[in-house]
């Protein structure tokens, strides 16, 4: 792909067209140093969004985009201005800075200076917090203008009074807030002591946000501590917390070889189905009556004082009936996790969490098992109809791999309904599946496929019967979109299409009635 930046020379990106405009952007960033914040792309005279992909747009590496690059309305770029940094304390620094410095770098020049780490520094401008990300002209920071540090690790009770000139005086009036031992082993990359403390230490508490805004996880990643990393997430400390500069720890990591870990360890059943009898039930003229009968039961759980309701499915359900399951004390750390921060997201994280729990469940639910049935019910009502997911109903396209015999595919005919018996979980990046078909293929004597790769497309019309779960996930990169039981599809398309390995790939679509 190429870039034509106006006044550059134009540069050459490869990158797969999976990829979303963001990670474009960011490619721009390492290779030119042109902050996310200033980018504008267009591409055949439509903006871009960041969170589409480059096929979305029918961008291929053969294209070219233009890029825009916004400057906020300073008159002249190449400014160098001092700017006075008001410590907590009572003292002063003067940093020079120029226009397109992020805060970022601004952190790093105090660090440099002052010998405070970049993750104990909280900087306010006109009484605002200021992003990471963003430049100091989006500030509109020049010449005698001035930023107010307060150094995290402290009980602030912090006040804040902003003047005319919209200078603002910070007071402090606190003790210091030691952070923890768990905390400092990850900083100070102490493989030992970490080690000794994951034998007792609750995940519970390794996934709360020290009095610096930060988690061990994430500090392990900012400073490029491998096997830290590892053992956290070995151990199934949490990997969508966000600190307090908005960012996960997979923002965080300093290399590759980090980012890597955070990876889901590839899995044949999460995104591929064995069979379409776990999971789809054949309906007739009734198919509507019977799903509508199902999700007026399950309405009454969808109250926003959801915490006795998820202590019920612990005591009743997860503590009975998974105690043998794969990582069950992570599990039973995102049920209560859920009840303490009276946050109903870290039921959707313990469903992502590559724990045993989402497999188990959905057996129960496809064979109606009566062990955990109300609790089941309740933990679907919340997911449904609790306010705080609004924000993350989904409609569109999802895809998801299924592995189907011969016999299993003619049962599902064009114009026959299916109502969903449990969870799906889909993805907006048809490649995931493409993937999974094609890692799990077994043949028979024959060299014929024992079951055929087939790719289904959801196609979701009412919000209320998915979530995107791409900003609650354990994984994000996986972009999945979890599609709920009893929701009704009508099969309306079946076609082969073939592949570049001479073989034919099944796609069947799916509607919602």
């Amino acid at each position: 792909m190429i870039i034509k930046i106006e006044a550059h020379e134009d540069i050459s990106i490869n990158i797969g067209t999976a990829n979303t405009i963001r990670h474009v952007k960011e490619k721009i960033l390492h290779s030119m140093g042109i902050p996310l914040h200033q980018q504008l792309l267009v591409f055949a005279g439509v903006e871009l969004e960041d969170g589409q992909t480059l096929s979305h747009y029918d961008i291929n590496n053969t294209s070219t985009v233009h890029l825009i690059r916004m400057y906020f309305g300073l008159n002249n770029t190449n400014d160098i201005s001092e700017a006075t940094v008001n410590i907590e304390d009572g003292g002063t620094i003067k940093l020079q800075i120029e226009p397109f410095n992020t805060i970022r770098e601004i952190k790093e020049k105090i660090q440099d200076h002052e010998g405070i780490p970049v993750e104990q520094q909280f900087l306010a401008i006109g009484g605002v917090e200021v992003d990471d990300d963003q430049t100091i002209s989006y500030y509109n920071v020049g010449n005698d203008s001035s930023i107010h540090l307060i150094r995290m690790g402290y009980d602030t009770g912090t006040v804040v009074h902003s003047s005319a000139d919209s200078s603002a005086e910070i007071n402090v009036s606190s003790e210091p807030k030691p952070l923890s031992d768990f905390y400092m082993a990850c900083r100070d990359n102490n493989v030992a002591t970490l080690r000794r403390l994951l034998q007792t230490l609750p995940v519970e508490e390794m996934n709360k946000l020290e009095p610096n805004g930060s988690t061990g996880l994430h500090v392990a990643c900012f400073r490029g501590h491998q096997e830290i990393v590892k053992l956290l997430l070995e151990k199934g400390v949490s990997r969508s917390i966000v600190n307090r500069y908005r960012c996960l720890p997979y923002d965080e990591a300093a290399s590759n070889d980090i980012k890597q870990l955070f990876e889901r360890i590839p899995d044949d059943s999460r995104y591929v189905a064995n069979s379409g009898r776990l999971e789809w039930l054949l309906v007739a003229a009734n198919t509507k009556a019977m799903a509508a009968r199902n999700i007026e039961a399950i309405k009454k759980y969808g109250t926003p004082q959801f915490e006795h309701y998820a202590k019920q499915i612990i005591d009743n359900y997860i503590k009975p009936h998974f105690r043998q399951v794969e990582k069950y004390e992570e599990l039973l750390g995102f049920f209560n996790m859920a009840v303490t921060e009276k946050d109903p997201r870290y039921l959707i994280k313990a469903y992502t969490a590559e724990t045993g729990f989402y497999t188990k469940l959905n057996v129960d639910l496809a064979s109606e098992t009566a062990v955990g049935k109300v609790e089941r019910q309740i933990y679907l009502g919340i997911l449904t109809f609790n306010p705080c997911f609004d924000k993350f109903r989904f409609s569109g396209e999802v895809y998801r791999g299924m592995r189907l015999t011969e016999d299993d595919l003619k049962e599902y005919g064009v114009n026959k309904k299916v109502m969903t018996k449990s969870f799906l979980s889909g993805t907006v990046d048809k490649n995931q599946t493409d993937y999974f078909l094609g890692k799990f293929k077994r043949k028979n004597i024959h060299g014929s496929e024992v079951k055929m790769g087939v790719i289904c497309t959801y196609i979701i019309l009412d919000k209320q019967c998915s979530l995107d779960l791409t900003h609650i996930s354990e994984y994000p990169s996986e972009k999945e979109v979890l599609i709920f039981p009893y929701t009704v599809f009508t099969v309306t398309q079946i076609q082969s299409i073939a592949q570049n390995d001479g073989n034919a790939t099944k796609h069947i679509t799916l509607t919602q009635s």
